[in-house]
């Protein structure tokens, strides 16, 4: 419909605004702009100096011309340029009409005027199917709750509690710093393993309840309701969520950034206690637990919801931060506009920006947020690719629909028919195909740089570890930790009573058979023959038990330096049978053992450039390492528990007793690299880089797809057992 039919239809509306509905005058980067505060909704909507006029005269009495030429004769009014006009109006009732805030009778023949603006209702039921790993379901709310907390909020946004809190994170910050390398070689080896994805499930939501707690609390604290709490799948994780809108209410932009950061805060405190606990707690769920809650409450939440790319606490500090609300939204209209006006030539196309350096500005940011976005998507998918094929292949055909196809046809929908291209729809339609020819050069044949990543252990020979071989208790250290020893020379005393009582039980049996057997000879020569055979087996067991107390002294299998494992403390500690308890440092070079699937150990084999080693205790340094050798054929069983998927590695294990047997074969490689100077932790995981010839992305992708098919035809499940 014409403007000039939609004002004929329109004219004699009365319009006027809800009782329920507020306005604030607000200060953005030096322009005067009105925050209107819609009380039943708990929304915010914000109208610049030229709208503000226009609602100030919809009273319900006057008609819209009455409304536009009271605007235009209003001693406000002081150029041209802010002078009303009827398409003003217009897109101004639309907007109140969408948002619920125009109290007024709409005639019937007017509804395909606001049709365009009724569909933005009906895109929240789209949610579920274009975003499947984002699903937002509100439960009650939770102001009255918050309303009974209000003092906690008080002490919380305290100057004392920021004291406290920035004590607590820096001591927890050092504490971190100090246990670095324990923190990285022993849990990071056990993150990704099955029984710590589950309390790792389980951590996540249960911290992320606390964050928003915090959020609702600083709100409330400073006069905000909070009117909404609810659930957010995210890749099938539920996270909690609070609706804080209403701090956007606040006059005060160091109280709006506070809110926006006080989930975070709250998160970064958790971290720094349990960071504290962790350093004296014994290994265990406990100290699992504790380490999550580090991870979660520092490294993700400063990630992600940290991070001003995507629309989290980040986002919303950076808004109030720089005075641009709705950053993203008039970030996509910049580039928007930059593609209508520069590429396809539309005039009529009017920029969201007043200055160049703010239209630099939402450019790149636009351009990194997309970037982000799809790099974050890409990721998502080749874990859970990685972990469970089918679910992987349905989460990238998704992602192939609705980020790629979807979006494709909706712009040629827009090339070809859309009125907006009238007078350039054939220079729209060379550029963009230009750039859609381009983009598919750079797929198919711009060759990239192609590394295949696995996981190694630190692998050293077998005889230059000393192992426990039986179970027991650590009475004595015989040698001290960097001694010199030879081959044979008693290392450690054992205790194990069992085995001890057990020996002396069967000696004692033993005298009582061959008494018997004695006496036989002169009363039942008959029984001769059994009580021979019966002497014989508990002769047998007798030499067995002797042979495990005999092993109760540890021996060192080989000569070299004795060094103690750090995580064993050995006098007075119970060690299991097959325990490492030292090594023996005999020049030996240490190698990285590296096991490897068939479809990645082929593409190795055949184009390997370079290869590329970092320590999971120097996650920060990066190795140059050679192939030294290939275990020949393939096998079923891991060098290391940690590289199955018990151990937090990819692999697939048959259980968690049998954690070291792989459901596929797997290939061993073993990397040689330069020695290092300081302490080396044997047994830790090693990431290892297999610098490959440069090729095409599209044919990097068809490669992981064919691998992907021939997995799932195969039946392969890499799900954590």
């Amino acid at each position: 419909m014409s403007e000039s039919n939609a004002w004929q239809h329109l004219v004699n509306l009365k319009p006027s605004l809800p009782r329920h509905a507020e306005f604030q005058q607000r200060q953005y980067q030096g322009e005067t702009w009105h925050l209107l505060h819609d009380k039943a909704s708990g929304k915010f909507h914000r109208f610049n100096g030229l709208a503000y006029r226009l609602i100030g005269f919809m009273n319900g009495h006057n008609n819209l011309a009455q409304i536009l030429a009271s605007a235009s004769q209003s001693r406000l009014q002081q150029t041209l340029d802010e002078t009303p006009t009827r398409e003003d109006l217009i897109q101004l009732i639309q907007y109140l009409y969408v948002a619920d805030l125009l109290v007024c009778d709409i005639p019937a023949r007017s509804s395909d005027i606001f049709e365009r603006q009724q569909k933005k209702r009906q895109q929240h039921k789209l949610q579920f199917i274009r975003s499947p790993y984002a699903w937002k379901i509100p439960l009650f709310n939770p102001d009255s709750l918050l309303t009974r907390l209000q003092p906690l909020g008080k002490i919380l946004t305290s100057p004392a509690m920021g004291i406290i809190w920035l004590t607590c994170v820096t001591y927890g910050l050092l504490l971190a710093m100090r246990n670095w390398p324990q923190l990285s070689s022993s849990q990071f080896n056990e993150l990704f393993s099955g029984s710590n994805l589950i309390l790792l499930w389980l951590t996540y939501p249960a911290l992320k309840v606390f964050h928003e707690l915090g959020h609702g609390l600083f709100t409330k604290a400073w006069g905000g309701r909070v009117h909404e709490f609810g659930v957010v799948f995210i890749v099938g994780t539920p996270f909690p969520y609070v609706d804080a809108t209403a701090a956007t209410g606040f006059n005060s932009k160091k109280q709006r950034m506070m809110v926006g950061a006080a989930g975070m805060a709250v998160e970064l405190f958790f971290a720094a206690v349990a960071m504290i606990l962790w350093v004296d707690a014994e290994p265990g769920i406990y100290k699992n637990v504790l380490f999550n809650i580090i991870l979660i409450g520092s490294v993700s939440t400063l990630f992600f919801n940290g991070n001003p790319l995507m629309r989290f606490d980040g986002y919303h500090i950076l808004c109030d931060a720089l005075d641009q609300p709705n950053l993203a939204t008039r970030a996509q209209l910049q580039l928007s506009y930059l593609v209508k006006r520069f590429a396809y030539g539309v005039d009529l196309s009017l920029s969201p920006t007043k200055t160049t350096g703010e239209a630099i500005g939402l450019t790149s940011y636009a351009l990194a947020a997309i970037v982000y976005r799809l790099s974050v998507l890409l990721t998502i998918v080749t874990v859970v690719v990685s972990r469970a094929p089918l679910p992987g292949l349905l989460l990238g055909i998704w992602l192939l629909l609705f980020q790629l196809l979807l979006p494709l046809a909706k712009n040629l929908t827009y090339l070809f028919f859309n009125k907006e291209l009238q007078h350039s729809r054939k220079r729209a339609i060379a550029i963009s195909f230009t750039a859609l020819f381009t983009v598919a050069t750079f797929v198919l044949f711009v060759p990239l740089p192609d590394t295949t990543r696995a996981e190694g252990v630190l692998w050293l020979p077998e005889n230059a570890r000393v192992r426990a071989p039986v179970s027991g208790l650590v009475t004595q250290q015989v040698v001290a930790d960097g001694q010199h020893i030879t081959a044979g020379q008693s290392l450690l005393q054992l205790t194990n009573l069992d085995i001890t009582a057990e020996l002396l039980q069967k000696q004692a049996t033993l005298r009582e058979y061959q008494a018997r057997y004695q006496q036989a000879w002169s009363l039942d020569r008959a029984q001769i023959q059994m009580f021979e055979e019966d002497i014989k087996a508990i002769t047998a067991e007798i030499e067995f038990l002797q042979e495990r107390v005999n092993n109760l002294i540890v021996r060192s299998p080989a000569s070299g330096r004795f060094r103690v494992l750090t995580n064993h403390q050995l006098p007075g500690s119970f060690v299991k049978e097959g325990d490492t308890l030292g090594l023996l440092l005999n020049g030996q070079a240490p190698v990285i053992r590296v096991a490897l699937d068939q479809e990645t150990v082929n593409h190795v084999r055949r184009d390997t450039r370079s290869i590329k080693v970092q320590f999971a205790s120097e996650l920060g340094r990066s190795l140059k390492g050679e192939l030294d050798r290939e275990v020949p054929g393939g096998t079923f069983e891991l060098p290391s528990p940690i590289l199955g998927a018990a151990g937090g590695g990819s692999f697939a294990v048959q259980g968690k007793e049998n954690n070291t047997r792989t459901l596929e074969r797997v290939f061993i490689l073993d990397i040689a690299f330069p020695q290092t100077q300081g302490e080396t932790f044997f047994g830790q995981r090693v990431f290892v880089s297999f610098i490959h010839q440069p090729r095409p992305l599209g044919a990097r992708l068809y490669a992981r797809l064919q691998q992907l098919l021939v997995r799932l035809a195969r039946g392969d499940r890499l799900i954590s057992q």
